[in-house]
């Protein structure tokens, strides 16, 4: 069990002779954690045990006939699955609620896409600062009972996130209920504009800038201190010509902001752009340079290979790179930190504490001293290292930095 995801781990000799047991298995105890934490069980069925012709079908029946208190939601490899899995949720009986159910008031609204966490809390102290009730939470959390009480609230507020869209779609479907899809609350602009679309939207008022300012003031002073130091840092995004949208509409990027976010907290910004002719340039560059808030911080470069991405990133003076990959070797052996969307969190407390995360990544010199040793071959394979292209704190090479003094 990890996070509260179960999984079964599928041998060659499972995949040759089927393995009934361990989907039941997982299946049992899936519905134990559904009872204990009162959550519905989603079952995500793989194409291995379709192609290999397993009766997973009989086991889901089985383990529903099991539970009546346990909803399970079976995610089948159809193309239409999942659409098809939540419809009866999300539509049938959320419109059947609806029909019998009015808000509570016309200050209440749904979050729909933010996970509770602790920046979720967060967000509702930010909300009740302004006179707003959060009514239910949905998506990720989903259960029978947070669809039926949608209605007792007058405004959906969806995080703006194209990946979850199928899901959204659904819950608006044929609703009376309004819904928007503002920017999410990424730093201390962001929250501001995130509290005011919402007050917009329900014809309220509130103090927006004073909720915000209450709740940055016991994180002022670290929050000036660590962007006067990320000023002194340069951060990469390395993105194809054709893909800029994920820098340039937060939607694409699960709601997060980068640049906006990055030049908030300070940083300088090294973009990358992989080309493939002169107009896709051009019409790339205009796009990302668009986005900045502060272009003279910023650069913006081009490659067209592997090899001449590897250069652009050696010369790169970013001390982290935006990768979503674990260990990213295209960055580690050009002596870069790597950060990801993992490290951003919403709310006012959220951007101290994503910042934190980003100028700890930033200070780190593991990589810069030792990206001699890190090096690879252009298919990914270790190679031995090689003189003259580590990093500028290398202790074997190269000329000494800001950095070399730290362990």
């Amino acid at each position: 069990v990890v996070d509260r995801m179960l999984s079964t781990d599928l041998t060659e000799n499972d995949v040759i002779m089927g393995n009934p047991g361990k989907v039941r298995r997982v299946l049992e105890k899936g519905v134990e954690v559904s009872k204990k934490l009162n959550k519905t069980l989603f079952f995500s069925n793989t194409c291995v045990p379709v192609v290999t012709g397993e009766d997973v079908e009989s086991e889901v029946k089985r383990a529903r006939g099991g539970c009546e208190d346990c909803p399970i939601l079976y995610l089948t490899v159809t193309p239409r699955a999942m659409v098809n899995v939540f419809h009866d949720v999300l539509v049938t009986r959320r419109l059947a609620a609806e029909a019998r159910l009015e808000p509570r008031g016309p200050n209440v609204i749904n979050l729909v896409g933010y996970p509770r966490n602790r920046a979720h809390d967060e967000l509702e102290a930010m909300l009740t600062g302004v006179g707003v009730e959060r009514n239910v939470s949905l998506l990720p959390d989903l259960n029978f009972d947070l669809v039926e009480r949608l209605p007792e609230a007058a405004l959906n507020v969806f995080l703006s996130n194209s990946t979850w869209q199928h899901l959204y779609d659904q819950l608006t479907f044929e609703s009376t209920l309004p819904f928007i899809s503002p920017l999410p609350p990424y730093g201390m602009a962001g929250s501001r504009a995130w509290l005011t679309a919402i007050l917009e939207a329900l014809g309220q008022s509130g103090d927006v800038d004073g909720t915000v300012e209450a709740l940055a003031a016991p994180h002022r002073d670290r929050w000036e201190a660590l962007t006067a130091e990320a000023g002194s840092y340069r951060v990469a995004l390395v993105v194809r010509a054709s893909e800029t949208y994920y820098l340039t509409k937060p939607t694409f990027a699960w709601g997060v902001p980068i640049v906006a976010a990055l030049e908030e907290m300070g940083f300088h910004i090294d973009v990358l752009l992989k080309l493939d002719n002169r107009e896709q340039a051009a019409k790339a560059a205009r796009e990302v340079h668009g986005t900045f808030a502060h272009p003279e911080r910023h650069t913006i470069k081009g490659f067209n290979t592997m090899e001449m991405l590897f250069t652009r990133l050696r010369e790169a003076p970013s001390q982290a790179v935006l990768t979503y990959h674990f260990f990213d070797w295209r960055a580690t052996q050009a002596g870069k930190s790597a950060f990801s969307l993992q490290q951003f969190e919403p709310g006012v407390a959220g951007a101290v504490r994503t910042l934190e995360r980003l100028v700890g990544i930033c200070r780190t010199p593991y990589y810069r001293r030792y990206a001699k040793y890190l090096q690879r071959t252009p298919e990914g394979l270790r190679a031995p290292p090689v003189g003259g292209v580590s990093g500028p704190d290398s202790p074997v090479g190269g000329v000494s930095g800001p950095d070399s003094r730290e362990a």
